[in-house]
């Protein structure tokens, strides 16, 4: 899916407050979003079952990036039919997965 955002985003005069699905994945399922500066870098990196990624820009200074297993919104929509990707857990069973948050160049 193509993004509506330039790669590599540059953040000055920029806010938003978008869902991305369609990750792009590694051979090992995993996607990643990153924040850069001049030398120091934050990524989280999402397993498998985070089909979405949440990414805040208030301002400059201040970035939100969260993972998400479904989309805003999701119960009530696949109540309605229109969402078919919401994840289920049956009855005494376990939903795992994990997410990690990469610093470098700090």
């Amino acid at each position: 899916m193509q993004s509506k955002y330039p790669d590599p985003l540059p953040l000055k005069g920029v806010r938003f407050d978008d869902v991305f699905t369609n990750m792009i994945r590694d051979s090992k399922g995993l996607g990643e979003f990153w924040i850069q500066g001049k030398t120091e870098k934050v990524s989280v990196i999402y397993g498998p079952k985070y089909d979405v990624a949440v990414v805040v820009a208030a301002d400059r200074d201040n970035v939100v990036m969260e993972a998400m297993s479904a989309i805003t919104n999701a119960f009530n929509l696949a109540h309605r039919g229109v969402y078919k990707d919401l994840q289920m857990v049956a009855p005494d069973g376990e939903w795992r997965e994990s997410f990690w948050v990469k610093p470098s160049g700090f």
